[in-house]
This record gives C-alpha cells, sequence and structure tokens, in this order.
C-alpha cells in the first residue's frame, strides 16, 4: 500500500457535529425570535437587550462547534514519506516521537479521547482521534509497518483456534451487584415506579393504553442501563465479557491478541474497559457494577498474564483502622 486516506466517522464526527450546530442554531433562533416578539409588544424593557448576548453566544457556539470538529479531525494522507493534514504537509523523516495509543487533548469542552500523538521538528504535536475517523485502525496500522518498521499481528479467529476448547477453561469472574450501584438503582427502582403507575391507572380506569407507556418506557430504561453492567471473565487464554441482563452476550477475546487494556471514564459513563487489539481496533465496555477492588484485581491478574494495563480513573486504598496501628 502506497497511500491511504482517512475517512471521517459518520456517528462520532458528521452526526455528533450536526447535533450540536443544529442545538446552538435553534437556541439562538429561540433567542431570537424572543427578542424579536418582545421588542414589538408593550412590555419591552431595557434589559431585555441581555437576550442580544445570549442570541450572539448561542449563535457562536454552532460556529465554535464547527471549527473545533473539523480542527480536531482534519483531512488525512499518509504515505511511505509523509503524513498530510488538510493541506500541511509533515515529513517522516523529520518525526521525533510517535505513540499509537494513549488520551489525546480533544480541546472541545475540555475532553481527552483515544488518539495518535505525532512530534515533528520544530512543528507542534498532531493528533489522530480514533473514533472521528472510519478507519482510524488502517492509519495507525500504515504508521506502524511503514514508518516506525515495526509489524503488527494478525488476529486469531477463536471459532478456528480455541472454540471446542473454551469449555475447559476455568475462568475468574470480575462482576458486582448492578442493585448496589447508581445504575442498577436508577433501572429497576423506575422500570418498578413505572409499572406501578400504569397498574394503578389501569385498575382505576380501565384503559389498556394506561399500561403501554410504563412499558415502553421500561423497555427503554432496560436497554440503556444494561449496555452499562458488562463484567469479565478472565482464564489463561481467554478474556471473556459479558452482560448481567443481556444473558445472550458472551464475547472471547484471545490474550494474544491483544495489545492494550484500559480503564477508562468519558462524560458520566461509568468505568469502562477499552480492549485494544494488535491490529489496533478497540471496543468498550462499561461496567458500573464493578467496585474498585475488584477493578484493581482484574488489573493485577491481567498484567500477570503479560497484558499491558493503563488505569486512567480507578482508585482504590484498602481500608484500615489505623488507631490500632498506632
Amino acid at each position: 500500500m502506497d497511500a491511504i486516506n482517512s475517512r471521517r466517522s459518520i456517528s462520532r464526527f458528521y452526526f455528533t457535529l450536526s447535533f450540536w450546530c443544529l442545538f446552538y442554531f435553534l437556541m439562538s433562533l429561540a433567542v431570537g425570535g424572543l427578542f424579536i416578539h418582545l421588542y414589538n409588544s408593550a412590555e419591552f424593557h431595557t434589559r431585555n437587550y441581555g437576550l442580544l448576548v445570549l442570541f450572539a453566544l448561542t449563535l457562536f457556539g454552532a460556529f465554535y462547534t464547527l471549527k473545533r470538529y473539523i480542527n480536531n479531525a482534519p483531512s488525512i494522507t499518509v504515505t511511505n514519506d509523509f503524513i498530510i493534514f488538510n493541506n500541511s504537509k509533515y515529513l517522516w523523516k523529520d518525526i521525533e516521537q510517535i505513540e499509537l495509543t494513549g488520551k489525546r487533548p480533544f480541546k472541545f469542552m475540555n475532553e481527552e479521547r483515544e488518539g495518535v500523538l505525532l512530534k515533528f521538528k520544530n512543528y507542534d504535536e498532531k493528533y489522530i482521534f480514533d473514533d472521528m475517523y472510519e478507519n482510524s485502525s488502517e492509519i495507525k496500522k500504515f504508521i506502524q509497518q511503514v514508518v516506525t518498521g515495526e509489524s503488527f499481528f494478525e488476529l486469531t479467529k477463536i471459532d478456528e483456534v480455541i472454540l471446542t476448547d473454551v469449555m475447559t477453561e476455568n475462568f475468574k469472574y470480575y462482576k458486582g451487584i448492578q442493585f448496589f450501584c447508581f445504575e442498577g438503582m436508577a433501572l429497576w427502582g423506575l422500570t418498578l415506579f413505572f409499572v406501578y403507575i400504569g397498574v394503578l391507572d389501569y385498575l382505576r380506569h380501565h384503559h389498556n393504553l394506561s399500561l403501554v407507556m410504563p412499558i415502553i418506557l421500561g423497555i427503554f430504561m432496560f436497554i440503556v442501563f444494561s449496555r452499562r453492567m458488562y463484567y469479565f471473565g478472565l482464564s489463561d487464554k481467554l478474556l471473556v465479557i459479558r452482560n448481567q441482563n443481556f444473558l445472550w452476550i458472551k464475547k472471547l477475546v484471545l490474550l494474544a491478541d491483544v495489545k492494550e487494556i484500559v480503564f477508562e471514564q468519558r462524560y458520566r459513563m461509568p468505568v469502562t474497559l477499552r480492549i485494544i487489539n494488535n491490529d489496533f481496533n478497540s471496543k468498550s465496555y462499561p461496567a458500573a457494577a464493578i467496585w474498585s477492588k475488584k477493578w484493581m484485581m482484574l488489573k493485577e491478574d491481567l498484567e500477570k498474564k503479560g497484558i499491558k494495563v493503563r488505569n486512567e480513573c480507578v482508585h482504590y486504598e484498602p481500608f484500615e483502622f489505623k488507631f490500632f496501628n498506632d
């Protein structure tokens, strides 16, 4: 392969960018419309000019978001001799530092995201964010093979190699009780509340529609919060991903195929396990029910098997009765 061109992600780039720009644009229209309405009415006061400031800020938010996202996800072309970000060319012979995994400053709402760091002589650091491109793993593999001279490992297919031997594997599981975490309490508490309201209304009015909305809301809550209820099992050769509520989910990952594992926490999500494979493809699994002690046990056991673990968010200190240690 002589060159590779980036493809921006439809969901992470185009959809997210469109959502934020539309949000700010509609906010500016609403504020502008309110100002015009008040200005043409008898209730207009001097303080209402403050709406013009709010209008300008919301309109600025739309253009700022557009600029930030385009700057964070430029068009990229990688060749054997250079890399191009939009119209700026950087020669590989001038490279000083390459890091293919790690968190990088996204420069939007004080975020950090997984990505590549490139440092060229006499230039600022350049970043390639994983979730901004559909083919970020291909770009990473190209850089690894052509630029650094390192080869990547082909992933081994579970069904062709050891699927018949899985039953003989002894797994140690890292799992919490979902009723003792916020997501679990919200899931079952709100679901039971919706059911209670629906049944109560049905008993009073005997309308079948009284049960429809609670069922729809209950299913929605179940899906949303259950997607945060993963747990993990570890054997000598495998890492298994299960879900406490979606019982049919059972994803097997060969430890030999794992490049790095990350404990991360983005936005208001629970602690999440990110698996980065040797081909730089990655998947994330939120695990709200697992407590810090279990996370640290998982980290220790993975490292004993030679797996690199990057802990970005989990902190645990054993509780001690210091009074008796004096």
